[in-house]
């Protein structure tokens, strides 16, 4: 995992990378993001790949991050990566890249 802080556009953030192929927990994110003050930003520039696990380990980091106040937010996601996060339906993920909440009901 890489983590780090950076003044970005006069605010601090705190970065983690996501690896190329994500199947599961970020060694040492959970304390990284505790530990921290700043927003939280998820660079997927290397992810190409993300399973089961990795969904649901991202799914509960971003409802830890957003339950102390923080705000999480990705960047740097490849299409197909959006798409699994699309198809998935969870609603703290979709918004974490920037998109509206789900609507309840059926959508067609």
């Amino acid at each position: 995992m890489t983590t780090n802080s950076k003044q970005q556009h006069n605010l601090n953030i705190s970065t983690v990378k996501v690896p190329a192929i994500f199947n599961g927990e970020i060694q040492g994110a959970k304390k990284f993001a505790a530990e921290t003050e700043s927003p939280i930003l998820i660079n997927f520039a290397e992810c190409t790949f993300i399973t089961v696990d990795g969904l649901e380990w991202l799914e509960e980091f971003v409802i830890s991050v957003e339950a102390t106040g923080k705000h999480c937010r990705f960047e740097n996601m490849i299409p197909s990566i959006y798409k699994v996060f699309k198809v998935a339906r969870i609603d703290c993920l979709l918004r974490s890249c920037g998109a509206p909440a789900i609507a309840e009901g059926a959508v067609c």
